[in-house]
This record gives structure tokens, sequence and C-alpha cells, in this order.
């Protein structure tokens, strides 16, 4: 173990800082070019820029000085641009709801433009050109930042090029649903999905409510805004965010690298197997989700941990502080509409550890009035944009188990499918271990000793450990469509990793050598599975760009889950040529082969588009469970416009269709003969019927 402290004495005591720079220099500017190269426009990445200083850091920074906050270094930042991202969506739902858009910009700009007279007269005492607090952020963390970037960007951005830059692309589905989710909340609050017109869009959308009002000042189109430039912001504020959540409870500038690198760099045991998929065979997503899939969980994960910053000094105050409680008040409005169930099992945390104290005989009823504002809070946002009839989470011990590596083995066992569910559930403590190996032994040896001294431990380790947990105990009950009670779990990482930590930190000097080896062992095959992973992501950007450079199959044809340059000119076209209230017929709704329902995960033509569909695809329906019923009405009109079997116009009118798509993938060579139909767009995939007036 004294070796790894003499490395770790090595990274982390400035030795490497100019090392640090100029490889932190290289990936910006190996990124920024790129950048160019992929269409990207300089004018656009400036506006994106300033609009990540003015609009949110700047603007938080002005809520943190009304709040008279004490936070000081990266702690200060991270709340700031926390703030910066809740004001945003608070005056999206302020000012988008009363139809006055222009608000958002007014009351951010004025806001920002206070703070830099203030930022002024520190600036004359200082004389320092970037804000103070930034200064006090160590080199490794940027160097850490820089990093994670160049890998997002190769997996990202470089993975996934326009279509009229390759030929033809394909897309993870999600991707092309989170587009139009924030086009949709570009239109109107609340919402309709874009998939569907008319149909109320009902689902923790806050993170594209904050792309909409990027979009809306920026006036960057919101599919370049998110494949070229938004992984920037978030990614700085996750890595400030997890420094600062780690040095606040350490207390220490070191143990907050460690962990941040931790949390970043070590995954599952996967090794060499995570390579081919791009994430752990032991359903360790984590480190894909920070990176490859930038949606609610990365962004969440930062407000979540700067969340626990200000608990903690709201914990370790005699009473409470009414500016600490509005700044978590107004984090806490921001996780749980950006990711509704990680905010919940902070509701759920609190009144266990509010109870525990009630047994432990030392009632604390700051505890009693965080949970039930919080819990308020939570029921409003409920309400507001998470109720709906969507897929509902079930109870099955082990569910998870069955999409690993483990599971693929139990399956090939040949037994009964009960056998099956009592041997998932058998290896969940497998399973545990294997998914974070690193951090899963040393987190129960952690918890084991708090519980033993249970009278000793602080409210923020009972809160700490509670959300472990919580989260993992969640994961391993419930049964979620696509396996997304991993969530819960994904989202106990940071705090597992910091409490393992703990342990280490406290106890390395009096390991036995097998402990010793133990933890060095666990620590490098967790860290080879994220070399592989990583070099998956290098790869993959890699291939796009030799596709576009050497133009291979750029004249390809419509297929499956993919759009052609042909198909992105046509919705192009029409994000051109028609107004935003207009309502488009298509004929493409599924992602294969197999016409059937779970199949419905088309959504290339509304989100490039930018445009409102009759009907394109329906298996995300966040919406009452009775809009099913009018699912089935759609689909059959949509079937007649596409046999020609319509003849009344007035039910075209009535539906208030002003467009038909036609994809020569779907229906070769239909031409549409009514003559109230005029063809407005041909090319090789596509035609545009205009529904005439």
């Amino acid at each position: 173990m004294s070796i790894v402290f003499r490395l770790k004495n090595l990274f982390l005591d400035g030795k490497l800082d100019k090392l640090y720079k100029y490889i932190a220099i290289f990936f910006v500017a190996t990124c920024y070019i790129a950048t160019l190269f992929y269409g990207g426009k300089v004018l656009e990445l400036t506006k994106y820029l300033l609009f990540q200083i003015i609009f949110i850091y700047f603007q938080g920074r002005f809520i943190f000085r009304l709040l008279k906050l004490k936070f000081q270094g990266a702690s200060k930042v991270a709340i700031c641009y926390g703030f910066g991202i809740a004001a945003t969506i608070i005056e999206y739902l302020l000012f988008f709801t009363i139809n006055h858009k222009s608000g958002v910009l007014y009351i951010g700009a004025a806001f920002a433009i206070i703070e830099v007279g203030f930022y002024y007269k520190e600036f004359k005492n200082s004389k320092s050109i970037i804000p103070i607090e930034f200064t006090k952020i160590p080199p490794e963390i940027w160097f850490i930042f820089c990093v994670l970037f160049f890998i997002t960007f190769f997996g990202f951005v470089l993975g996934n090029p326009l279509p009229d830059e390759i030929g033809r692309m394909k897309y993870n589905q999600d991707l092309l649903w989170s587009i139009g989710n924030t086009e949709a909340l570009l239109r109107q609050f609340p919402p309709t999905d874009p998939r569907m017109v008319g149909i109320p869009f009902i689902y923790h959308c806050f993170l594209n409510v904050h792309l909409a009002v990027m979009s809306f000042i920026t006036k960057i189109n919101p599919t370049v805004l998110f494949f070229k430039y938004s992984i920037g912001g978030k990614l700085f504020f996750l890595v400030t965010a997890t420094y600062a959540f780690g040095e606040k409870f350490f207390n220490n500038k070191n143990k907050g690298v460690i962990l941040t690198w931790v949390y970043f760099f070590t995954n599952c045991a996967s090794m060499y197997l995570a390579f081919s998929r791009g994430f752990g065979v032991f359903l360790n997503s984590n480190f894909k989700h920070l990176t490859d899939n930038p949606f609610g969980l990365e962004l969440s994960m930062a407000l979540l941990m700067t969340f626990s910053i200000i608990l903690m000094d709201i914990f370790r105050e005699d009473k409470i502080e009414i500016n600490n409680v509005a700044a978590s008040v107004m984090l806490f409005f921001a996780l749980s509409g950006t990711k509704g169930p990680l905010a919940l099992m902070i509701v759920l945390v609190l009144f266990a550890v509010y109870v525990l104290k009630i047994i432990l005989r030392k009632r604390d009823n700051r505890i009693l009035i965080l949970t039930v504002v919080f819990s308020s809070i939570f029921f409003v946002i409920f309400n507001l944009v998470l109720s709906s009839g969507s897929s509902d989470l079930n109870f099955k011990l082990g569910y998870i188990v069955s999409a690993t590596l483990i599971g693929q083995k139990i399956t090939s066992l040949g037994v009964g499918d009960n056998i099956k569910e009592i041997l998932n559930i058998a290896a969940i403590p497998l399973h545990y271990f294997l998914y974070l190996p690193f951090a899963s032994i040393p987190f129960i040896v952690w918890f084991v000793g708090k519980v033993k001294r249970i009278k000793d431990t602080r409210n923020i380790e009972f809160f700490i450990g509670g959300y472990v947990i919580v989260g993992c105990i969640c994961a391993y009950i419930f049964q979620h469509y696509g396996h997304s009670e991993i969530y819960f779990i994904m989202a106990a990482i940071p705090f597992m990793e910091l409490c393992a930590l703990d342990w280490v930190f406290k106890n390395h000097k009096s390991l036995k050598k097998i402990g010793v080896a133990f933890i060095i062992m666990t620590f490098v095959i967790a860290s080879i599975t994220t070399v592989y992973i990583t070099v998956h992501q290098f790869k993959k950007g890699v291939h796009n760009v030799k596709y576009i450079i050497k133009r291979y199959n750029y004249e390809k044809t419509p297929y499956v889950n993919a759009i052609t340059k042909y198909e992105y000119e046509a919705m192009k076209w029409l994000e051109k040529n028609t107004d935003y209230e207009d309502i488009i017929a298509g004929d493409r709704h599924y992602y294969t082969e197999k016409n059937t329902d779970i199949a419905s995960r088309y959504f290339y033509y509304s989100a490039f588009s930018n445009r409102q569909f009759y009907l394109e695809s329906w298996f995300y329906m966040y919406a009452p469970k009775d809009y099913k019923e009018e699912i089935k009405r759609r689909k059959k009109i949509n079937d007649n416009i596409y046999d020609n079997n319509i003849d009344d116009y007035e039910i075209l009118k009535e539906e208030n269709i002003e467009y038909v798509v036609v994809s020569s993938y779907i229906n070769a060579d239909l031409e549409l003969t009514k003559n109230y139909l005029e063809k407005v767009f041909e090319n090789r995939d596509v035609k545009i019927y205009k529904v005439e007036n």
C-alpha cells in the first residue's frame, strides 16, 4: 500500500502540473479543430460558451450572492453552476407558461449583468481575470475534465455525425427522442408530444427545458446544439461537483481528486468484455451514461452531489440556516424534474434517518423539516411533469441480474423458469461485487462499522450510507422496461465510492497484505474495464471520421433504424418551408423490420424536421393511458392515407394535417393521386405533398 501512496504523492503534489496543462491544451485544441471539421461554426461555439458564462455561471453567482452563502472554491463553482441551470428552468416555466418567451432572455441577462458589476469590484481588488473560486480548482481536476471531454467528444460528437456528413446514419433512439422533446418544449409549455401532436408530453424533462432555453437564447438549432456543443457545460459541472463533494466530505483536496478519479475511471469487472458493447457485461453503464449518453442522469448526478454539499453544511449547523435551505430547495427542484427517482430517494432516506434518530432517542427536527419541504416539492413536480400512464416499476427480486453475463450463464443451464429466478436472486451478492468491485466490499465494511458505532455516526454519514442502501435495494427488487431499475444503483455509485474511500483512507495502514492486494487488484480490474470502454468510444468516433473523409457508401439507400442524407434533406426542407404549427403525416413508424408496438421508435423525421407529426411512433408515449385509444384511431386514418383510401378531403382538414411525407423505403413508387394533394418536394428517398387549403 505504501507504493500506492507514493504514486498518489507523485500525481497529486504538483510535480506533473505542467504535463497536465500541456495534455489538456492538446485535447481541447483537437476537439475544437474536429468540431469545425464536423460542420461546427465558430460563431455558434462562441455563443454556446457565452451562454455558459452569462446565463448559467454569472446568473447563478448572482443568486449565490443574494443568498449570502459562504462556500468557497470548487463548492462555490458547483453551486453557482447548479443555481444557473435551475434558474433557466424556473424562468422557462414562468415565461413560457404565460407565453412571454423573451422573458427568459431579459431576466437572465439582467441577473448576469448585475453580477458582472459586483465582479468588476472584485476584479479591481484581486486583478484576477477569472473568478477567484476557479483558481482553487486543482490542476488534476482540470486534467480529468479534459480527458473526459476528449473521450466524450470521440464517443458522442464524432460518433454521431449528421446524415448529410456521412450519407446514412443510425442513432440511438433515445438521442432522437431527447432532441424531439427539446424542440417540443421550444414550441410551448405545457408541451405536446412531437411524435403524436396534440397528445400531452409528461416526463422528467428539465434537462430538455434547459437545452430549450439555451437554443432559444443562442438561436442554435436544437439538433446541432445537442450533438456538437452541449456536452462541455454539463460535463464540467459534473466533474466540478464530484470533486467538491469529495473535498467537502473529507475536508481534503487530494482526497477529493481521488474520489473524482475513482468515480469516473473505475467500473465493473467486465474488463475486455466491455470493448464490444461500450459498457459492462454486469450492466454497469455508468461511464457510458456520463459520456456517450448525455441524458438526464449526467445533469441529475451533478445536481445531486451539489445538493449533498449544501446538506453537509445544514447538518453541521446547530440550527437551520434559511439561506442554506433555500439553496438546497432550488437544487432539489431542478433535480426532481431532471431525474425524479433520484429526488424521491432523497426524501425516503431523510425520512428513514428521522425515524432512526427517534429510535436512538436523538430526535432531530431539522431532518423532519427538510423531509416535509422536499416531499412537498417532489409532489408538485410529480404532478407537473412526472405523472403519466407510462410503464411502471414492478416488484421482481433479482430481475437486474438476468440482463448480465451472470444471467446469461444461468439461462444457458437449461433449467426451468422458476429455478432461473431463484438462481438470479441467489446471484445478487455476486452481481453486487462484480458491478463495482473496487468499492462494493469496502462500503459494506464501512457500513457495518457505522452500524456498530451508530450513536457516534454523523447525520451526513446516515444520509450518504442510506442513499447507497436505498439505491441498491431498489435496483435489486424492482423490474422496469429496458432494465431502467439500474438507475437506482447508478445514482448510489459516488456515495458508495466515497464511503469505501473513507474506510480505505482510515484503515490502509492497519491492513494485512491480503487486504492490500485485494484493494489493488479490484482497483486495477475496475480501471481496465474503463480502458476498454474508452477504446470502444474512440473506435466509434474514428470509424465515422474515416467514413466521412473517404466518402464510403455515401449514396446508401434507406434502411431500418437509419436516415439517409436524402431523407435528412427532406426533413430540412420541412423545417425551412413550414410553420411550427403545421402538422405532418408520415409513414415511417418502426426501427426494425418487425412492425410491432415495441418497435415503434422511429423518431428521425420529427427530430430532424423540428416539426409535429400526426403519428410517427408511439411506444415511448408518456401520457395518460386513455390516449392509447386515440393512437388506435390515428393508426387507421394514417394507414388509409397511404393506401389512397381517403376520399374525403374533410377528414384531413379535421385532423389538421397540412403535409404528407412518403418514404420510398416504406412505400416504394407510391404516388398519392388525390386532386387536393400537391407534390411540393421530391428527391431520391422522399416525396412531400401539401394538402390544399
